[in-house]
């Protein structure tokens, strides 16, 4: 029963991290608010819901965008 659970958790997990990179905020992001929603139906932790959203967000700090604003700030950190 166990195995199921872990499975289902990381299964929507996924699910929350992919929809999270239209952005974190569940108000402005219907796809997230989705899947919290089925995340908190089948009683999935806050913590592991965050955690999620922490690494979707982790991801889109490895963009090209946040690529090129911290060459920026590198740039300009030493003038």
């Amino acid at each position: 029963m166990t195995q199921k659970r872990g499975a289902i958790f990381t299964r929507i997990g996924n699910q929350i991290a992919i929809a999270a990179r239209g952005g974190a905020d569940p108000d402005m992001n219907p796809s997230l608010a989705l899947a919290i929603e089925k995340a908190r139906a089948v009683n999935m932790p806050n913590a592991n819901i965050e955690r999620a959203i922490a690494r979707a967000a982790d991801k889109n700090c490895g963009s090209a965008r946040g690529n090129y604003l911290r060459r920026l700030w590198a740039q300009t950190a030493w003038v």
